[in-house]
């Protein structure tokens, strides 16, 4: 019995065992397959990008100018009101003229007509919309970051107090940023599945199952939009009001920082915290509870922006 083992192990397993085995396959002949093929694949792999190395290059550059001017910008946002004024227009001016530069470089492709959420041309592969998509959310990205820059110029940052108005204005245009970026797939991937050719019953279910999966993703994010606009024009967090003097005498010093409150904001459990302090509460621990009772009083999702940061991950679907 041992030999008919031994001689079992070195000659192998007959094929017919093989065949019957769990899996029914060979993993050396799958992995001698997989070696073979590998250089067409490869071959394919770079037939493909020299194909799109036109939008390739463009995406890869733009993606290098959002990383270095969004450190940048929070760089200077962080110096508050010494921010160098030359480098804040230096910095708006070279991100519009790379979006200009960008239109001008797939002018046959109309992508003016994306950035006001229009259908341009018809996209048949997937690839053209995906990469449509990440192209125009990346100028969005570029835009937006223009627009911190100008208000990064035109806010007053001498006093706490305006300090705190011009993160509440920042953070509610981060977040509008977001939803018009989470817009701006809508209309590309919507052509696309309503031009598949399944039909026009079969399409149109593709495209509702879109429309559908998309429009809770918007609603989140317009309450978002109207919770981050509240608190900019009503000058309060977003998680609670200004408390009168009478509820600041009743509960005494701040829980936070242990001193006399500075801007008391009370929040919507009914404690009370310096404003300063419960949005570095938040800040630093990226939570949505009160540090006392540890109820909910911050909508999920809301971020602070103060720091004049833009997204870095993009928006796909």
């Amino acid at each position: 019995m041992c030999a008919k083992l031994a001689k079992f192990f070195e000659k192998g397993p007959k094929p017919s065992d093989r065949l019957n085995s769990p899996t029914g396959l060979d993993l050396q002949a799958v992995a001698a397959w997989v070696e073979k093929a590998s250089p067409f694949l490869g071959l394919l792999a770079v037939v493909q990008i020299i194909s799109h190395f036109k939008g390739l290059a463009c995406i890869a550059w733009l993606t290098v100018v959002l990383v270095a001017a969004n450190k940048e910008v929070r760089k200077q946002a962080a110096l508050e009101a010494v921010r160098q004024v030359v480098v804040l227009v230096g910095i708006a001016a070279g991100l519009l003229l790379h979006v200009c530069l960008s239109f001008a470089l797939f002018q046959r492709d109309k992508h003016w007509l994306n950035f006001v959420l229009l259908p341009a041309n018809a996209r048949a592969k997937v690839s053209d919309v995906v990469f449509e998509v990440i192209f125009m959310d990346l100028l969005a990205r570029l835009v937006g970051m223009a627009v911190k820059t100008g208000a990064l110029l035109a806010l007053d940052a001498s006093t706490d107090a305006a300090l705190r108005q011009r993160s509440r204005v920042l953070t509610c245009l981060e977040h509008s940023l977001l939803l018009y970026r989470s817009l701006l797939p809508l209309p590309v991937w919507y052509d696309y599945f309503d031009g598949l050719r399944f039909g026009s019953i079969l399409s149109t279910a593709f495209a509702g199952a879109y429309m559908l999966l998309k429009s809770s993703h918007i609603i989140e994010r317009l309450q978002l939009v109207w919770a981050a606009g509240r608190a900019m024009m009503l000058r309060e967090a977003a998680y609670g009001t200004m408390a009168s003097a009478e509820e600041v005498m009743e509960s005494g010093p701040c829980a936070i920082c242990q001193e006399a409150m500075q801007e008391p904001t009370r929040l919507h459990c009914g404690h009370i915290f310096c404003e300063g302090c419960i949005n570095e509460w938040f800040e630093r621990d990226s939570g949505t509870t009160c540090p006392m009772c540890r109820a909910v009083v911050k909508p999920a999702g809301l971020q602070c922006h103060g720091d004049a940061s833009t997204s870095l991950l993009p928006v796909v679907f």
